[in-house]
């Protein structure tokens, strides 16, 4: 490991937040149904806030991301998005509250890739993971 006296300030930065998320892969899914919005719904998303769902409590690696991110896609969108946390079960309650919200676009999740693929190996769920529509990989931190 680097120590970050030896990084150039962007790098210093990067291997900062790198190391405050900890270890993962963070991704945004979509609600079921945000894909096939029709185009006349399309042209006037977003007329209201977004929520944006994590299955982490707050100050965890999950949500700083999540509350980092916020602020700059509500401002390319000209709508707030709203955090919101509903931790337990690794991430499934916050999962299963994205799947079961109306599918109109303004509710979204964030989890961890290893909760959203091992969990229905080894747990039964609330929820088909098939259900879960994958929008974006949102960071890459080292295990």
């Amino acid at each position: 490991m680097i120590p970050l006296r030896q990084l150039t300030r962007a790098q210093a930065t990067r291997t900062q937040l790198t190391r405050a998320l900890a270890a993962g892969t963070f991704t945004v899914m979509a609600a079921l149904g945000i894909i096939a919005a029709s185009p006349a719904h399309a042209q006037t998303w977003p007329a209201k806030p977004i929520r944006l769902v994590v299955g982490f409590p707050p100050g965890g690696p999950v949500d700083l991301l999540a509350r980092a991110i916020a602020p700059g896609i509500g401002t390319k969108l000209g709508q707030p998005i709203v955090v919101e946390n509903r931790a337990g079960a690794s991430g499934t309650i916050g999962m299963d509250t994205v799947i079961k919200a109306a599918p109109d676009g303004y509710t979204f999740g964030m989890g961890t890739p290893g909760g959203i693929t091992a969990l229905p190996h080894v747990m039964k769920l609330p929820y088909d993971a098939q259900q879960i529509n994958y929008l974006s990989l949102v960071a890459r931190v080292p295990q």
